[in-house]
């Protein structure tokens, strides 16, 4: 009987090890993750006005009145969007500035000439400007 004891304990106990290792694992607060359908609705109408706000711009405006948009069918495709598209979007949209990229490619030239000059130095090379 005391082989068969061994034998039924040692499952028993590796299982309930892994059990309490899952729980455990969980954090405290795991009921902050769930929001109520009041804050999703919330958010979801922040972020069509933010995307709202973008498209008003005349720029926008006008490209998607090129590519033959109306304003019914754009607010109708904001609508489809699911929440996590739609605040994806709102984000982009929010750290999107008017010439943003321009700046950004120059940054990276300087930052590309910079690197090059460094290597050519590192190499004993000079560089002369006539």
């Amino acid at each position: 009987m005391n082989t068969l004891f061994k034998k039924a304990v040692r499952p028993v106990a590796l299982t309930l090890l892994l059990a309490f290792t899952i729980v455990a694992c969980i954090p405290n607060n795991a009921a902050a993750y769930v929001s109520g359908s009041g804050e999703m609705s919330k958010a979801r109408s922040h972020d069509i006005e933010t995307l709202k706000r973008g498209l008003e711009s005349k720029i926008v405006s006008e490209k998607l009145q090129s590519m033959g948009f109306t304003p019914a069918e754009i607010n109708d495709r904001l609508s489809n969007l699911s929440d996590a598209e739609l605040h994806s979007f709102a984000m982009k949209a929010d750290t999107l500035s008017h010439g943003s990229g321009v700046v950004s490619v120059l940054i990276l030239i300087a930052l590309l000439a910079l690197v090059g000059l460094t290597v050519l130095a590192s190499m004993g090379k000079r560089i002369v400007i006539e």
